[in-house]
């Protein structure tokens, strides 16, 4: 794969919100993206990703498939699987006052209508003492033109900070 990025967003979200699009981000110039984001603050709860549609609204059909591999230091690693649910959950923790939460994404084809979206991820944060590592995969079911994303949060944060790239 290519690693060279260029730039195109940066979106920084507002205190005490649950919610946060990442709107006209891709287009037919990239056909993979890489995405940093930052979690923020939040006392509890975990931040799932959905797709927003070529109008702006969100994707929330039961076409969502997920599943990631959880890495604790110091106990046995856990994975979990979600089918034809209606988001990506749990992409980013922000688990009992979590510290880090930072994720990095690189998303294929969500501009391509003749192509599922498909997504990796990797997260790393610490929670009560405990390190903690998460890597997974997913994809969206449908052959549609994505323009962009939807973070949200089981319980309010703030700070979020979200960039995006196309990788050539």
């Amino acid at each position: 794969m290519s690693t060279n990025l260029e730039f195109i967003k940066n979106v920084k979200g507002l205190d005490n919100i649950t919610a946060l699009d990442i709107d006209n981000v891709f287009s037919d110039k990239y056909d993979v993206y890489f995405v940093t984001h930052l979690t923020g603050q939040s006392s509890v709860g975990y931040i799932d990703m959905s797709l927003l549609d070529s109008a702006g609204s969100e994707v929330t059909t039961t076409t969502y498939d997920k599943a990631h591999q959880s890495m604790p230091t110091g106990s046995g690693f856990g994975e979990y699987r979600l089918v034809n649910n209606n988001r990506w959950e749990r992409v980013n923790y922000t688990y009992q006052n979590a510290i880090g939460g930072t994720t990095s994404y690189y998303i294929f084809n969500p501009y391509d209508s003749s192509s599922y979206t498909f997504m990796t991820f990797q997260n790393g944060f610490e929670s009560q003492g405990t390190m903690y590592g998460l890597k997974g995969i997913g994809v969206e079911k449908t052959t549609a033109t994505r323009r962009g994303f939807r973070i949200r949060a089981s319980a309010n944060f703030s700070g979020a900070d979200i960039s995006v790239y196309g990788v050539k």
